[in-house]
């Protein structure tokens, strides 16, 4: 499955825009209408594979690239 985290969607348009059906079949996307807090990225985003910032708000210390390798 490929878990794809959408960040910072406060509007709630995020899935409206881009051509998300060409995504793999096993895609679970979830949208994330509200900022995580920095202290908590790395544990909330660690199961994710793709990570989609909408927003310049997400902050994202040098260490949550380091805690999980696998996201892109």
């Amino acid at each position: 499955m490929t878990k794809i985290a959408i960040l910072d969607d406060y509007v709630g348009v995020a899935l409206e825009y881009g051509d998300w059906k060409v995504l793999p079949d096993d895609a679970e996307i979830t949208v994330y209408r509200h900022a995580i807090p920095p202290e908590r990225l790395v544990d909330e985003l660690s199961d994710y594979k793709i990570i989609v910032i909408t927003q310049q708000r997400a902050r994202f210390p040098g260490r949550s690239s380091k805690a999980s390798p696998t996201s892109r």
